[in-house]
C-alpha cells in the first residue's frame, strides 16, 4: 500500500475510534440527567460535590480516551486493544457501578447503560472479552448492591439477568459483525490487488513484460520535469535488434516473441532498479536512466548492448552465428533536449545513425568526446 494511503487509512482510524468515544461521552451525560431527575423527585439524595466528583471523573476519563485516540498514543501504550474498544469498556464498567452508587434507588436503569456501551463496540470487540466483560461489571454491581440494607440477591436477579441476556445478544452480534468485516476487509484487498495488476497490465507490453509506449512517455515527461527542477541529467536511449526482422521471418513468430523476451529480460537485468525499460514497438525498446553522468550512461546502455549481444539461441531458433545483436542510440537532458518528445527525437536519430554504420553499436547524439553534446552527428560508440 502506498505510503500517503496509509497515513490518510490511519488517520481515518483515529477519527473514527476518537468519534466513539466522544459518542460515549453522550451517554454519561445521559446518566447525569436521570441522576439530577432522580434527585428532584425524591428518590436519590447525594451531595453537589459527589456528584461533581463522579462526573468529574467521567469526563477526564472521556476526555483521556479520546486524546489517546486522536493521537493514536492508544497505540503506543495500548497495542493489545488497537480497534480501542476494551480500554474504554472498563472504564464505562468503573463509572457506571460509581453512577450507581451515588443513586442506588435507580440503579436498575443506570445498569443497562452498559448494553449501550456495548452496542457502540459491536463489530469490533470480541465475544469472550465481551462477556467476561459483562461478568465483570455484573460481580461488581452485586458485590455492593446486595449490601445494600433490605436487598437480597434475589431482589437483583431480574435486572442481572436482563443485563446479561441483551450482553449475551449482543456479544454474538459483535462476533457476527467482526466477521462480516474481516470478510469485507479481505474481499476489499482482493479488489484492491485486482485493480493494482490491471493497472499494471495496462501499463505493460504482455508479450515482454516491460512497461509499454504510453507509460514511457507519460514517465518520461515527468523524469523531465522533475530533472529540470533538480538540475540532475537524464539519458534517454532507443534500441533496435539488429536483423530481427529476417530472424522472425526465417524462424517463426513464436521464435521471435521468444528473442523479444530474452532481450527485454536482459535489458531490465542490466539497468539500476529505478530505471525505465519499455517496448517501444516491434523489436525497438527504449531505456530511461535518471540522475546519471553520460559516461556512466555510456557504461550502462554498453552493458545493456552486451548482455543482448551474448544471448545464446539453441535449437530451432539458433540462426546465424552472429545471433542478435543491438543497435543503441541515446540523448541527453537538457543538451540535447529540453521535452520528452525532442529527447526521443534526438535519440531515434542517434539510434538511425548506429544502425547505418554497421548495427551492433551505441552512438549518443552529441559530438565525439561529448556525448551529450548539442553538435549532431558522429556520437561516442562501442562497436
Amino acid at each position: 500500500m502506498d505510503v500517503r494511503v496509509e497515513q490518510d487509512e490511519e488517520r481515518r482510524r483515529r477519527s473514527i475510534q476518537a468519534r466513539q468515544i466522544a459518542f460515549s461521552g453522550l451517554g454519561h451525560l445521559t446518566a447525569l440527567v436521570i441522576l439530577l431527575l432522580s434527585r428532584h423527585v425524591g428518590l436519590a439524595s447525594f451531595p453537589d460535590l459527589a456528584l461533581a466528583g463522579v462526573f468529574g471523573f467521567a469526563a477526564a476519563g472521556v476526555a483521556a480516551l479520546y486524546g489517546l485516540a486522536r493521537t493514536g498514543l492508544h497505540r503506543i501504550l495500548f497495542p493489545w486493544d488497537p480497534h480501542w474498544v476494551y480500554v474504554p469498556l472498563t472504564f464505562t464498567v468503573a463509572v457506571v457501578n460509581l453512577q450507581m452508587l451515588l443513586a442506588p434507588a435507580v440503579r436498575w436503569v443506570l445498569i443497562h447503560s452498559w448494553l449501550a456501551a456495548l452496542a457502540m463496540a459491536s463489530g469490533y470487540v470480541r465475544f469472550l472479552p465481551a462477556v467476561g466483560l459483562t461478568a465483570t461489571m455484573i460481580g461488581v454491581y452485586l458485590a455492593w448492591a446486595t449490601r445494600l440494607p433490605g436487598t437480597t440477591a434475589v431482589q437483583e436477579f431480574i435486572p442481572v439477568l436482563n443485563v446479561a441476556a441483551f450482553a449475551w445478544i449482543l456479544a454474538m452480534v459483535s462476533e457476527r459483525m467482526r466477521a462480516r468485516r474481516r470478510e469485507v476487509r479481505e474481499l476489499a484487498e482482493q479488489l484492491r490487488e485486482a485493480n493494482q495488476r490491471l493497472a499494471e497490465l495496462a501499463l505493460r507490453d504482455p508479450l515482454t513484460d516491460a512497461f509499454n509506449r504510453r507509460y514511457l512517455e507519460e514517465q518520461l515527461a515527468l523524469e523531465v520535469e522533475r530533472s529540470q527542477r533538480s538540475g540532475k541529467s537524464l539519458v534517454v536511449a532507443m534500441m533496435d535488434l539488429d536483423g530481427f526482422k529476417h530472424y522472425n521471418d526465417t524462424h517463426g513468430h513464436l521464435a521471435g516473441d521468444h528473442v523479444l523476451r530474452l532481450a527485454a529480460a536482459a535489458m531490465r537485468a542490466s539497468v539500476r532498479r529505478g530505471d525505465l525499460v519499455a517496448r517501444y514497438g516491434g523489436d525497438e525498446f527504449a531505456v530511461v536512466l535518471t540522475d546519471i553522468a553520460p559516461q556512466d550512461a555510456l557504461q550502462v546502455l554498453e552493458r545493456i548492448r552486451s548482455a543482448v549481444g551474448s544471448l545464446r539461441l539453441t535449437g530451432r531458433e539458433a540462426g546465424s552465428s552472429r545471433g542478435i545483436t543491438l543497435s543503441v542510440g541515446a540523448a541527453c537532458f537538457p543538451k540535447d533536449g529540453g521535452t520528452a518528445q525532442e529527447l526521443l527525437r534526438r535519440a531515434d536519430e542517434a539510434l538511425y545513425r548506429a544502425k547505418s554504420l554497421g548495427g551492433n553499436r551505441v552512438e549518443f547524439a552529441g559530438a565525439p568526446g561529448d556525448p551529450c553534446g548539442r553538435t549532431p552527428g558522429n556520437g561516442l560508440a562501442f562497436a
